[in-house]
């Protein structure tokens, strides 16, 4: 008995030193709350249809989605930024490509491959500090599964934002849900 008592006392004494300065380790966690506000985001501006809004990229529903305004025949770079409120190790950055509406239906090929090519970025305020590669579509299937594609950001960029951006391209950047995984380093908890 007293050895149980000993081991939840100090179990009860690590857990009150891990909530008064933070974890002793590093703990993988999903960065982004869901629904997002319309303060987390910056981006191209999205078409004037109420269900094309900057949040729809955040909500927690990959039927809905962010769509970036074009003008047929001029280049843009349209770019999507999440901010993450605070400095994190990004490990993941995980990006659902639309995948819903008629004009996938209609053009399903023309649809999914809007967003390829489009740079994944983690930015220190507006400095990129890690290009986390590219998004290349492997499908054109019309499947929230078969559209999502997570890029990996090696051992962890410190930042505190996110970007998807197409460069250079006639095309408008559409993304149905974005997510971010990573962990606030432990040089960021008050001792």
């Amino acid at each position: 008995m007293f050895l149980r008592k000993l081991k939840i006392t100090a179990f009860c004494l690590l857990l009150t030193s891990w909530q008064a300065s933070g974890p002793k380790e590093n703990v993988l966690m999903d960065l982004l709350k869901k629904p997002c506000s319309v303060s987390d985001v910056t981006a191209t501006e999205h078409l004037t249809n109420p269900l094309r809004y900057k949040i729809h990229a955040c909500d927690g529903d990959t039927d809905t989605f962010y769509h970036s305004q074009w003008v047929e025949g001029v280049n843009s770079s349209p770019f999507f930024t999440l901010l993450l409120g605070d400095t994190f190790h990004i490990k993941t950055i995980t990006v659902v490509n639309v995948h819903t509406g008629n004009y996938c239906t209609d053009n399903p090929v023309d649809c999914t491959e809007r967003i390829n090519g489009a740079k994944v970025e983690v930015l220190a305020d507006d400095v990129v500090i890690e290009d986390c590669g590219r998004i290349i579509v492997t499908s054109n299937t019309l499947t929230a599964e078969a559209q999502t594609y997570p890029i990996d950001c090696g051992d962890g960029a410190e930042g505190n934002k996110v970007r998807v951006q197409l460069e250079d391209t006639e095309e408008p950047l559409l993304i149905a849900e974005i997510s971010v995984t990573g962990y606030k380093p432990l040089d960021h908890y008050s001792s």
